[in-house]
């Protein structure tokens, strides 16, 4: 699903060999603590920071190393802070990671 999500800035193309030639994107940052949101219209749904996930990232790679094997450009989704509601068509959904960038989709 190549080009199906807007990741932000501070993704950058992988290196070559590593499957930067083929579009995939690699982290320039790993921040351990900043805000994560998300706002449904302009009604702010959800904030945390990435310092209160349960599990931090270095831990969740670790963990999810010993059974599946990461690859260049893989993704790691960890959930989101309190605040989950339904959406509705229509609902145009915006998130962010603080150092990271945000994400905005229409629901259809």
């Amino acid at each position: 699903m190549a080009g199906a999500c807007g990741w932000g800035p501070a993704l950058g193309p992988g290196p070559r060999g590593c499957g930067g030639d083929r579009g995939t994107f690699v982290l320039r940052q790993r921040p351990a603590a900043g805000s994560i949101s998300l706002r449904v219209g302009d009604e702010p749904e959800q904030s945390g920071d990435l310092s209160e996930l349960i599990w931090q990232v270095p831990a969740l790679i670790s963990i999810l190393s010993r059974t599946f094997r990461p690859l260049p450009g893989d993704l790691i989704f960890t959930g989101t802070p309190a605040g989950v509601g339904p959406l509705a068509r229509g609902d145009r959904v915006t998130g962010g990671v603080e150092g990271v960038g945000t994400i905005e989709i229409e629901i259809v």
